[in-house]
């Protein structure tokens, strides 16, 4: 059986080394210690993206109308002393489009544990993806340098 550290996790999600410590704390992603380091089986980890774990997160907010993605941007949530706010909208028409999906919230989970206001919804479109994002330009900015970086 193949093992990953939590290093090359992090690396295959976009993630630092402490979000995949904390899917391991809180029971998301199996693991075991071995030689006192934390190993994740192969097949643990792909059970952990195809469940995409990230997506029950109760912090990220997936609600909204599938016609109108940017309802958001009018709505309470944000009201704040940002002076500028963007809306995203993503189009990812390739096989291994689940890939891309999953980086893409497991960075908007990074980001709102640090307690950013930020809103991701990712739906199905043609052959692939559609991810629409809310939230200050660097947030953005942010996901979009994960979603560069993706290697399929």
């Amino acid at each position: 059986m193949k093992y990953l550290s939590v290093a090359e996790v992090a690396q295959k999600l976009g993630n630092h080394e402490k979000t995949v410590r904390r899917y391991i704390a809180n029971g998301d992603l199996q693991a075991k210690k071995i030689g006192g380091q934390w190993r994740i089986a192969q097949t643990w980890f792909d059970n952990f993206v195809q469940t995409e774990a990230v997506e029950d997160n109760e912090n990220i907010d997936h609600s909204g109308h599938h016609e109108d993605f940017c309802v958001f941007m009018d709505s309470d949530y944000f009201q704040s002393e940002d002076t500028i706010q963007t809306c995203t909208i993503l189009d990812i028409n390739r096989p291994e489009s689940d890939m891309f999906e999953w980086r893409a919230k497991s960075k908007a989970y990074d980001i709102l544990q640090r307690g950013e206001r930020f809103k991701i919804d990712v739906r199905p479109h043609k052959q692939g993806i559609r991810i629409v994002m809310w939230g200050q330009p660097q947030m953005i900015q942010e996901v979009l340098e994960v979603l560069h970086d993706t290697k399929v």
